[in-house]
């Protein structure tokens, strides 16, 4: 509207770099009237038109010499004799200097305006997502907000997993001193047993030697006896009050013994295994009865003591059954152990997961403390039944040591176990279904990209096959309106040798290596003839059928063709002028031609003249090239004349300094005393290099010249 308008209008374009613009202010366009001719169908295009009244001086500075017209034929009528500028209702424009233009505009041309478009479109997407930010603000807000607590009631649940943890540690390093504590007491009450039975063969012994001084005190009277014999009877009863001492001394021995055995029978009581405690008391008491009662049986009678043994025996196989007893308690606390082994680890393997599943925390927690109180209630419960130790007293005492030897001996064979196998063990598992569901899902995506990929091929095949089946179908009308009685077919050319006609469905494109042209001109099938057998207008009738049969498989809006009748015959030609009026019908044709019989059929015609007939192009080009040839041979005279002129001189110079070095040498021949060989030998040098600088010269100028 002003300069002000103009010099923002101007600032905007370089800033979005648009390109380049003119601005006028309206105040200083000049308003021009123009006469238009009055003639029905004709309008200025000012009048159609619609603006406002102050945009009237700009559309009267473009629009202002240009009307509109009902046909093309009135435009050029108008152009010719007013002088103005006429467009058509079809868009064509007639210009008053005689230029037509107009018919298809490619809206490729008009990239500004789809970018134009493209930026306000994008303009209103940038508006509309600032209009949902607080929106989305507001969500991203409460997002976090629950993210947060879902972080608090992970970190929650982890503590808890850690008291969980800490608890079932504490359980396995109970269950381990028990183990340790219970191996001890087995080695210690082994060792007593073994004690004892060395005790009571001693015992036997002096029983039996006790009853075989009875048995001659008796046979014999004191009377009798030789000096001899009371030496040994009194020898016998001096060894018979030791033999007493001993049993005393091997009585307090037992006692202490027994102590040491309560005492560690309180230490187990206080473990895992309390029963154990009760036992190790049944045979402790039972052994320290039944020895007192041999003691005084070995004093009073023999009688008591075929009783004593077989009580003995008895005794013996209790502590076997015992013993026996003993070993299943190991096995069933190595199986406890086992079994708190793996709730352990299926506890991790919850805890572990529990960071994934939030919502599932509070069940786990729940069979968590379940998984608890069966452990407690497990541990609680590891003593033996007393039908098992029953079972066990059946057993021999020397196979109920063997076992808790070898039970003992398997416990210290697993020390070096690793406890994270099971674990590693479920974590690989996990791994493998893992990989396993991958690699199916990769094999099913494979498989699927392999259908899709047939899929293609095939649509692409069939897409190949039909449009070659369109443009033979297309062919074969076009050469029939060429050559009236004429026959073409296009043959589909594939490797070694195979071939087959565009109605073949054979699979696969890759063996497809062109495409074979068969024409007969007479119609008939044995005088089909292929492209190398046929004359030059033949060949370009053929060519032309083919390009019509390609174009009618996707008409253009326009075609250009340049003398493409300049090889046909007249009859050829009159067939070709008739196919392009046909397809000038639904598009626009173009052709410069020659010939009579194809300017026939033309609904139009143009003449193209020049103004300067001998200044074509092809001339100027020509001259110009015997300019450059003359400037080329004026310079390589100059060069050969400049080279044989520096040859001679160089020559000329180089023969002054031979002639000086001879002179130097006749006067040193005749004054020897004068001889400078420094001064000789440089005029040697430069007259040598002097005569073959000339000769190089000279050698250059013979090529030249040459």
């Amino acid at each position: 509207m002003d300069d002000e308008a103009a010099a923002q209008a101007v600032k905007h374009v370089r800033t979005r770099r648009l390109g380049a613009v003119v601005v006028t202010p309206l105040s200083q366009l000049p308003l021009r009237s123009h006469t238009f001719p009055t003639m029905d169908g004709i309008k200025p295009l000012v009048d159609v038109v619609q603006c406002e009244d102050w945009v009237k001086p700009a559309v009267q500075q473009i629009f202002g010499r240009a009307v509109v017209c009902s046909s093309m034929e009135l435009c050029e009528e108008v152009a010719r004799h007013h002088g103005i500028d006429a467009i058509s209702l079809d868009g064509d424009r007639v210009s008053r200097k005689g230029v037509i233009t107009g018919g298809f505009q490619d809206p490729q041309r008009f990239v500004r305006l789809s970018l134009a478009e493209a930026i306000r479109a994008a303009e209103q997407k940038v508006h509309q997502a600032q209009q949902k930010l607080p929106d989305f603000d507001s969500q991203i807000e409460t997002l976090t907000e629950s993210v947060n607590g879902l972080h608090a009631e992970r970190r929650s649940k982890q503590d808890q997993r850690d008291k969980v943890r800490a608890e079932m540690q504490r359980l396995a390093e109970q269950v381990k001193s028990s183990e340790e504590t219970l191996s001890r007491c087995g080695r210690e009450v082994t060792e007593l047993r073994e004690w004892r039975h060395r005790m009571e063969v001693l015992i036997r012994e002096c029983e039996a030697s006790i009853e075989a001084k009875r048995t001659e005190r008796a046979s014999r009277s004191l009377n009798g006896l030789t000096a001899a014999e009371e030496r040994r009877l009194e020898e016998l009863t001096g060894q018979l009050q030791e033999l007493q001492t001993q049993e005393a001394q091997a009585q307090e021995t037992l006692k202490a013994l027994q102590t040491r055995l309560e005492e560690k029978q309180a230490q187990l009581e206080s473990s895992l295994r309390p029963r154990l405690h009760l036992l190790e008391l049944e045979v402790a008491s039972t052994t320290q009865e039944e020895t007192a009662e041999r003691a005084e049986e070995a004093v009073q009678a023999q009688s008591r003591l075929e009783r004593e043994h077989s009580e003995a025996a008895n005794r013996f196989a209790k502590e076997t059954q015992e013993l026996q007893n003993l070993q299943e308690r190991c096995e069933q606390s190595q199986k406890h152990r086992e079994q708190l082994a793996a709730e352990e680890q299926r506890a991790t393997d919850q805890a572990a997961q529990a960071s994934v599943r939030l919502d599932q925390l509070t069940s786990e927690q729940t069979a968590q403390n379940g998984k608890k109180a069966e452990v407690d209630t497990k541990l609680q419960g590891l003593a033996a039944a007393p039908a098992e130790v029953e079972q066990c007293r059946q057993l021999p005492k020397g196979q109920l040591v063997q076992e808790l030897s070898e039970a003992t001996r398997r416990l210290q064979g697993f020390q070096h176990v690793n406890r994270k196998a099971v674990e590693q063990y479920e974590n690989f598992s996990e791994q493998l279904v893992d990989l396993r569901a991958r690699k199916e899902q990769i094999e099913a995506g494979e498989a699927a990209i392999a259908e899709a990929i047939q899929q293609i091929d095939a649509q692409k095949e069939e897409s190949v096959h039909q449009t070659l089946r369109k443009v033979n179908g297309n062919f074969q009308q076009v050469f029939s309106e060429m050559v009236p009685g004429g026959v073409g077919q296009l043959h589909v050319a594939r490797r070694e040798g195979n071939s087959s006609t565009q109605e073949s469905q054979e699979p696969g494109l890759g063996d497809i290596v062109g495409v074979r042209i068969e024409v007969s001109f007479t119609g008939q099938a044995q005088s089909f003839l292929s492209m190398n057998q046929l004359s030059g207008g033949q060949k370009t009738v053929v060519a032309l059928s083919l390009i019509f049969a390609i174009q009618r498989l996707e008409p253009a809006p326009f075609y250009l063709l340049d003398e493409v009748d300049a090889a046909l015959d007249a009859s050829y030609r009159t067939a070709l002028a008739n196919l392009i009026a046909r397809t000038a019908k639904t598009s626009q044709v173009i052709l410069t031609t020659f010939r009579p019989e194809t300017l026939e059929k033309a609904d139009r015609c143009y003449r193209a003249t020049s103004e300067s007939p001998g200044k074509t192009a092809v001339a100027l080009l020509a001259q110009l090239r015997r300019s450059l040839r003359t400037s080329r041979m004026f310079l390589d005279s100059v060069h050969t004349e400049l080279y044989s002129d520096l040859g001679l001189l160089l020559l000329f110079i180089g023969g002054i300094l031979g002639m000086h070095f001879l002179y130097y040498e006749v006067a040193m021949l005749k004054n020897p005393s004068n001889r400078s060989f420094g001064l000789q030998i440089l005029v040697a040098v430069a007259s040598s290099f002097f005569l073959g600088l000339g000769l190089f010269f000279l050698y250059a100028w013979a090529g030249l010249y040459s």
